[in-house]
């Protein structure tokens, strides 16, 4: 997440950091943020790999540009690397460190007797953890969580603002889970019987992998039967639905808006 407070770095360092060639009269001109190509004043650092941009780069007032091979003719300090998509997120990272937080479970949340949290868990206010569910080391759980009844929450996974999670449902390690998703909610089933439509009891769960990133206000249904499953490092976006008994295999991409339909294989 980004944060409002940030570090200021001489290009020099950031330039180690990369392990980037530094092109600069001053190695010791100190940046302190973060900013687009056609944006960037000289106490920012950009960032130049979209080829897209290039009309805007002589023109940039940017303190020191990250590129993946030199520009001529440009008069601004230069880190060159081999990949500078990759060296943005870690130089962002560096700039924007992760907010720490104090470990605790508040006595404004509601956790279950028979829940199990395990080291360094965080519990704000507001949030209810049901019975029987379990949270692994270094979990965070942010106000309005709802964590149903025999849920598995993996270590490291961030849970932020009023998300649902039904129960039975079982998350990874390292994910994130972003504000007004719902997980394991019922999966659209029913039947004709002379009179009106019969729900079909949807008695499955569904299962995210490790190091998966859901996006805000997504619905992912629980299975039929047996386990609607998102598998390790897939990426979804705001507003994504996911039916009952899908499978989503790993390292997918799933873009805003998109639907999958029940017992999809992707």
């Amino acid at each position: 997440m980004v944060r409002m407070k940030t570090n200021a770095f001489t290009i020099a360092e950031l330039a180690a950091e990369v392990h980037g060639e530094l092109l600069a009269d001053d190695p010791t001109r100190r940046v302190c943020r973060v900013a687009p190509l056609r944006e960037a004043g000289p106490d920012d650092l950009t960032f130049f790999y979209d080829r897209k941009l290039a009309k805007f780069v002589s023109a940039t007032r940017a303190g020191v540009i990250v590129v993946g091979e030199k520009i001529s003719g440009c008069q601004r300090p230069q880190i060159i690397v081999s990949q500078p998509d990759l060296a943005m997120i870690q130089l962002l990272e560096l700039f924007y460190p992760s907010k720490e937080y104090q470990s605790g479970i508040s006595a404004q949340a509601h956790v279950a007797d028979s829940a199990v949290t395990k080291d360094r868990v965080t519990v704000f206010p507001g949030a209810y953890i049901g019975e029987g569910s379990i949270l692994h080391a270094g979990v965070i759980i942010h106000p309005g969580v709802v964590v149903g009844d025999y849920c598995e929450i993996g270590i490291d996974t961030i849970i932020y603002p009023n998300v649902t999670i039904y129960d039975g449902c079982r998350l990874g390690e390292r994910c994130l889970i972003h504000a007004g998703t719902v997980i394991g909610s019922d999966g659209y089933a029913f039947t004709w019987d002379d009179t009106q439509h019969r729900k079909i009891p949807q008695v499955g769960i569904v299962e995210i992998g490790n190091d998966v990133e859901i996006g805000a206000n997504n619905t992912i249904d629980r299975a039929a039967l047996t386990v609607t499953r998102i598998a390790d490092g897939v990426k979804t976006d705001n507003l994504v639905q996911v039916a009952h008994n899908v499978q989503i295999g790993e390292n997918s991409l799933l873009v805003a808006q998109v639907g999958i339909a029940g017992s999809t294989v992707v």
